[in-house]
């Protein structure tokens, strides 16, 4: 089985204006709601080539009430763990006149110290082959908070893939084993 794992999920608003300018009120057509953040964009991508996951993310308030809806529409296996604070929202805005796309990508709210406790333990009682961790952290985790998920994968058997960026991918790289409690020393509390 494979157990894709998103941390800072989102609902993809997407729209489309025939122009873009600055200091005016721009018509746009109706909001296209996707459910989106990396595992879940995998998991997606390998419901297409007919191959069955688990997506595991954190969600919270409307719009996490929202993006659970919409993947049980797309007919995705999802488990969702409350956050209690509302899940993150991106805007996509498609210029019809030079087919430009305008990516406004907001950064999500804190994790609770509880929802870091539960993804983990979430990873181990899924027992998957597979772990594939993609996207980016939200506020509050620290950056080589994708270690600790490598870790609880192998701890189980799995093979592990993240894909992710920037500081969080760099902390990927020598680290040795890496604690829960050193996770949430670190992390901001909420």
């Amino acid at each position: 089985m494979i157990l894709t794992i998103t941390l800072n999920p989102c609902i993809d608003k997407s729209s489309t204006v025939e122009k873009m300018k600055p200091e005016s009120k721009l018509r746009c057509s109706e909001v296209v709601n996707e459910p989106g953040g990396g595992g879940i964009n995998v998991s997606k991508a390998l419901k297409k080539l007919e191959t069955a996951s688990v997506a595991l993310f954190p969600a919270g308030g409307h719009n996490g009430n929202m993006l659970c809806s919409l993947l049980k529409e797309e007919n995705i296996l999802f488990h969702a763990v409350d956050t209690k604070v509302e899940t993150r929202e991106n805007w996509i805005v498609l210029e019809g006149s030079t087919v430009n796309q305008y990516r406004f990508t907001f950064p999500g709210r804190e994790v609770q110290e509880e929802t870091i406790k539960t993804l983990i333990d979430q990873i181990r009682s899924f027992s998957p082959a597979y772990v594939i961790a993609s996207g980016s952290l939200p506020p509050g985790l620290p950056d080589y908070f994708y270690g600790l998920v490598v870790k609880n994968a192998k701890s189980v058997g799995a093979r592990c893939i993240v894909d992710t960026s920037g500081p969080a991918l760099q902390a990927l790289q020598g680290k040795g084993h890496i604690s829960l409690n050193r996770i949430l020393a670190n992390c901001v509390r909420c």
